[in-house]
């Protein structure tokens, strides 16, 4: 039942490191993955070894202590050889944690006296010393594979992590773009944005407005402050977006993307009091706020 337990208690502390590691779960783990998480996957099967050799010391010290209470109780009279001698994993991770024996401790003492208080020539425990002769051959290792094979620098994993970075950054706003409508566009401010607006307005909207906005006998003027179906960044990206088929404009938003009538829209607005030469008659209602989608 004891060595039961134990093994229960392994099992345990295992799988408690499984969510940590679950970044490889996708793939197998490669030797440059293991390298990189060695001191973790050594602490992890310390911090296990440690868990079950204190677990199994209880246990023992628990047991020992029950066996007392029988003997003084007069219900048993030999001694439980089980517990006496021990599991063969109980010796074997005893003598990783380096316990001496308590009858051994007498040739462990050292000529010291502190008011009764005694002091053991302990040594340091097989599991310390083989954990600090471990991280001197990882030391040696990383060292040969990092800064002397001339196969990876810190400055090269930055610049892939970077790129990596900007492209899903690049992902990230493409996909945000699509979600524009007329309810959340906001007036772009930056020149790179208002240049292609510009060249998107250029090759497409001339024919009706112009080329500087100043409209024409098809289209109106779109530098001055009246507007026939409202001003303001909502209003314009709703106008480009859905058109005014009632008065031959189309709706463009089956050619171009939420991001670029956005882009269209605010250089339009870009325009105004610009004062181009032969610029058409206002027309519409002089627009001063942006509260409402006409």
């Amino acid at each position: 039942m004891k060595n039961k337990k134990i093994n229960i208690t392994s099992l345990i502390c295992i799988l408690s490191i499984v969510p940590l590691m679950a970044k490889t779960s996708a793939s197998s783990p490669t030797l440059e993955w293991i390298f990189h998480n060695l001191l973790f996957i050594l602490f992890a099967v310390l911090m296990i070894g440690v868990l079950v050799t204190l677990y199994n010391v209880l246990m023992n010290y628990l047991n020992l202590e029950k066996k007392k209470y029988l003997i003084e109780a007069g219900k048993i009279v030999e001694e439980d050889t089980q517990i006496q001698n021990g599991s063969a994993l109980s010796k074997l991770l005893e003598k990783a944690w380096g316990f001496v024996p308590k009858e051994e401790e007498e040739s462990l003492v050292l000529d010291h006296d502190y008011d009764g208080i005694v002091e053991l020539d302990n040594k340091m425990p097989p599991w310390w010393l083989a954990l600090f002769y471990g991280t001197i051959v990882f030391a040696v290792v990383y060292l040969y594979i990092y800064e002397w094979s001339g196969n990876w620098s810190s400055t090269q994993q930055w610049e892939e992590e970077v790129a990596a970075g900007n492209e899903a950054k690049s992902d990230y706003l493409a996909k945000m773009a699509s979600l524009v409508n007329e309810e959340n566009v906001t007036l772009l401010t930056d020149p790179d944005d208002i240049a292609m607006g510009k060249k998107t307005f250029q090759s497409l909207c001339i024919a009706c407005h112009g080329s500087a906005g100043e409209g024409n006998s098809i289209g109106p003027n779109l530098t001055d402050e009246y507007w026939l179906h409202g001003g303001g960044i909502r209003n314009v990206f709703k106008t480009i977006t859905h058109g005014v088929p009632e008065k031959g404009m189309i709706a463009w938003n089956n050619q171009l993307e939420p991001a670029m009538i956005q882009k269209v829209a605010s250089y339009i607005l870009s325009l105004q009091g610009s004062n181009p030469p032969n610029a058409k008659d206002k027309q519409g209602q002089l627009w001063t706020e942006d509260e409402n989608i006409n």
